[in-house]
């Protein structure tokens, strides 16, 4: 079997064949056939010489026996090594190999498909750093979010911001698609928010901006909706504007429900659209709910949806508890609920609460 290499086959130094890192989300024993194949490619390892035993490899290694067992078997099987005795194997020579091509470009693809798996997580990194790193503190209002992408990149963004020391931005955003389309979508946005928000502070405008970049920079198919809100911590009123958005909930202390409906098309659709907004007096206790479709779109596995009257439900049950309580109940309900399509679209939950302080007469020194 050995014939065509004359001598026995030089056995090659264990440290020099694996590097393995256990961030990465490939298997075991591929990040093992993978290296071991680059080597050879790169000439590291040469045709003749022998790979160490299993379970050298392995315990080198403080790696299983099973994954190096699968990982060299993966290479026989491609042709690129052969069985030797006790237990090891040598390189096969590839300059005759007629399957020889078909491994390059086997493992051609195997590497972009790595490759793009970390650009993706390096986007998904980027998107997650723009999102608020830190829950406002203020005696006028508490506010809690959650985001669940569906894949390793959503489409959704949630944002807080203060406009000055009266005035509080809240918005939430859901761009068409997912992936690098939608993240790019969304990170535009973003930026040119704030940037609007801060430099004029008129809704309308700032919308008006948004929906212009969208239809001028980006494909015809992409659009976003979008709430954006402006609240004044001394009033307790919020000016919005509403793109096509779900309808935030407002729960009221009395335990009512109020809709805050669309105001416009989403953005993204027409270019002269008219972005005109409302206002609704937000008092101490009320509770708004902003939220995505993926968060009411779930099904059960008899093929009910969660809907919004489950929402409500749950917000009347927990009106009592904190924005951080409520986004976890809220939550737990949610991903016990869908049993058939958890991770069908991405899921967003903004609950801002506007608090209504109460004060403790034995700590006052009179």
């Amino acid at each position: 079997m050995l014939e065509q290499y004359n001598n026995q086959p030089t056995v090659l130094g264990v440290y020099m064949i694996l590097n393995i890192t256990e961030y990465s989300e490939e298997p075991l024993h591929n990040q093992i056939a993978q290296q071991i194949w680059e080597k050879i490619q790169s000439g590291i390892i040469n045709p003749g010489e022998a790979l160490p035993s299993v379970r050298t490899l392995a315990r080198t290694y403080h790696i299983s026996i099973p994954a190096v067992n699968r990982a060299y078997a993966n290479l026989v099987r491609a042709g690129i090594i052969q069985f030797y005795s006790k237990n090891a194997y040598f390189v096969t020579s590839l300059h005759n190999n007629s399957v020889a091509p078909t491994i390059s470009q086997q493992y051609k693809e195997f590497t972009e498909k790595k490759r793009l798996k970390e650009e993706l997580r390096g986007a998904a990194q980027i998107l997650n750093d723009l999102l608020p790193q830190k829950l406002p503190k203020n005696d006028n209002f508490e506010i809690s979010a959650y985001l669940e992408p569906s894949c390793t990149i959503g489409g959704d963004f949630y944002d807080f911001f203060s406009i000055d020391d009266t005035l509080f931005s809240i918005v939430i955003a859901d761009a068409c698609g997912k992936g690098i389309p939608a993240a790019l979508l969304i990170s535009q946005v973003q930026a040119i928010l704030k940037i609007e928000a801060v430099g004029n502070g008129h809704i309308e405008t700032t919308m008006k901006h948004l929906n212009s970049h969208i239809i001028r920079h980006t494909s015809a198919q992409n659009y976003i909706t979008l709430f954006y809100g402006i609240f004044n911590v001394n009033t307790g009123i919020l000016h919005y504007s509403n793109a096509g958005h779900h309808f935030p909930i407002l729960l009221r202390t009395g335990g009512t429900f109020e809709m805050l409906p669309s105001t416009s098309l989403a953005l993204g659709f027409i270019e002269n659209e008219d972005f005109s907004h409302k206002s609704i007096q937000i008092n101490k206790g009320d509770i708004l709910l902003l939220y995505s479709d993926g968060v009411t779109d779930g099904h059960n596995s008899s093929g009910e949806e969660f809907g919004e009257t489950r929402l409500k439900e749950i917000l009347l049950k927990n009106n009592s508890k904190d924005t951080e309580e409520i986004v976890a109940a809220l939550t737990a309900e949610i991903k016990q609920f869908n049993t058939i399509s958890a991770f069908s679209d991405d899921k967003t939950i903004v609950v801002f609460k506007r608090i209504e302080r109460s004060i403790n007469f034995n700590k006052l020194k009179l």
